[in-house]
């Protein structure tokens, strides 16, 4: 186990999770899905943007990292957590990162 694992099961231990049921936007669009830790009320730790694979050859990867990135900043008013995990997932293209709530 590396460090940034024994990290995170610090922070978020491993059991205690939810995934809510996807958040629809305008016209009933799926938008993302909100990963929250039981813990201290529900708070929200990780915010997931899926596209279909066929997006990322038309700039689906660059579009899912900017609304996971909005959906995020708009979040941290419902989680007393400092920081929350961001996951934007293009077919098998995937990539995941921390963002800090002073932003």
């Amino acid at each position: 186990m590396d460090c940034t694992t024994r990290s995170l099961r610090l922070v978020y231990p491993r059991d205690g999770y939810i995934i809510e049921a996807q958040v629809l936007g305008p016209g009933g669009k799926p938008e993302y899905i909100v990963v929250r830790h039981t813990r201290h009320g529900r708070n929200p730790v990780m915010i997931v943007e899926l596209k279909r694979p066929d997006t990322l050859r038309t700039g689906g990867k660059q579009e899912a990292l900017a609304d996971v990135q909005y959906y995020t900043e708009r979040r941290f008013v419902d989680t007393c957590h400092d920081f929350m995990y961001g996951l934007a997932g293009v077919g098998l293209t995937w990539s995941v990162w921390r963002m800090d709530g002073d932003m």
